[in-house]
């Protein structure tokens, strides 16, 4: 019996740990006002965005390659958003995927900006 409430216990604090780690990842749309999720971003990004952004489809910029990324206004979270949102140059609305909210682009902007920033 001890040995289950010792068991439980732990688990539930490791559960809040890894509840508290996911709502640190998050982050708010400083134009929308709305909660970004980080992992629900790399959902989309892997669903959605791969296809061009790991191989350079059409012209679009590798996410890897940081370099790639300087001479765009990347630093404007809202601008980035825009552009996925709405097609910019060579990419086109919501890459396509017109399912996908607007949320679900502005999630996709956040992740791929951490990648990028994650970058030596």
């Amino acid at each position: 019996m001890n040995h289950t409430i010792r068991l439980v216990a732990v688990t539930a604090i490791v559960l809040l740990f890894v509840q508290s780690q996911a709502k640190a990842e998050n982050r708010l749309d400083p134009a929308a006002g709305q909660e970004l999720d980080v992992g629900k971003g790399m959902q989309v990004y892997q669903s959605s965005c791969s296809g061009c952004h790991d191989t350079g489809k059409n012209g679009a910029p590798r996410l890897a390659d940081k370099d790639a990324w300087e001479k765009r206004p990347f630093h404007w979270f809202s601008v980035m958003k825009n552009h996925a949102s709405k097609g910019f140059l060579n990419m086109p609305r919501k890459g396509e995927h017109y399912e996908l909210t607007d949320q679900d682009m502005a999630n996709a902007v956040l992740y791929m900006m951490d990648q990028i920033k994650e970058k030596p």
